[in-house]
């Protein structure tokens, strides 16, 4: 077995589809021929999880040398490839996933503040968590969750994985996101639904008609596709009457 790439070495194999594009693969070196994976890349963000064993793992100029519950992170294109160590043999779990699983959709809040600075704009190739810091055995930890969710096979498993997915990019930054984030009084009657940027101008309004005495709340879609019907229903107060469903609208030749 070896990684099949096209004259650009990028990787043929599929990483998912559109609709759920994310792959998780058991994978040991001695599966490889000579003991090593190619030099390759693919556009997805690589997460490797080594179970045993230990392995020379080089992205771009940088080579780790991994050993059993490491986790390395493999920005998004990225070349890379693995060889034995001393002979040995690994087995890891790699975890493919394209960036928009996370921000859902082009231009949401989270693609431009939160996955784009780290994807395309920060310079990092990779970064090996090592457990030398304690946020790294809580990447662990989430990674392997991804990796149960994904394997369980549930119904609604997508939507775990996504939010499990969430919570990865929530301890790289310090900053929580969800399927659907409510903002407001928690006992909201009248609650608008909305996603976007027009979010934050809505988040304000509903926070100075808190003050004055109102009882009005905001819904803040991340997730649109696929639609999570059962999150969308927790995430709302049960004091809620009425929604107002909010999406923006661009008319050529419009004043508004």
């Amino acid at each position: 077995m070896q990684i099949i790439t096209d004259e650009l070495q990028k990787e043929k194999k599929e990483h998912g589809d559109y609709a759920f594009p994310i792959l998780v693969s058991h994978e040991r070196l001695l599966g490889y021929e000579t003991g090593a994976f190619l030099w390759h890349w693919h556009p997805e963000i690589e997460l490797t999880y080594v179970v045993s064993g230990e392995m020379l793992y080089s992205v771009n100029e940088e080579t780790y040398h991994l050993k059993a519950g490491d986790v390395l992170f493999g920005n998004q294109s990225t070349l890379h490839e693995g060889h034995q160590w001393e002979d040995n043999d690994c087995e890891y779990i790699a975890v493919t996933f394209l960036p928009k699983l996370i921000y859902g959709y082009e231009g949401s809040l989270i693609q431009e503040k939160y996955v784009t600075p780290i994807t395309e704009r920060s310079g990092v190739s990779s970064l090996h968590m090592d457990g030398s810091a304690p946020w790294h055995a809580t990447m662990a930890k989430h990674l392997k969750q991804v990796i149960a969710t994904y394997e369980s096979n549930q119904e609604g498993n997508e939507w775990t994985v996504i939010q499990e997915m969430m919570d990865k990019v929530s301890a790289l930054t310090g900053r929580s996101y969800h399927l659907f984030d409510y903002v407001g009084d928690p006992n909201a009657e009248n609650v608008i639904v909305l996603m976007g940027s027009g979010a934050d101008a809505v988040e304000e309004t509903i926070n100075k008609m808190n003050k004055e005495g109102h009882k009005v709340g905001l819904l803040k879609v991340r997730l649109y596709r696929p639609f999570a019907v059962d999150a969308f229903l927790k995430a709302l107060p049960q004091t809620v009457k009425k929604l107002a469903v909010l999406d923006r609208t661009k008319e050529a030749g419009s004043l508004g």
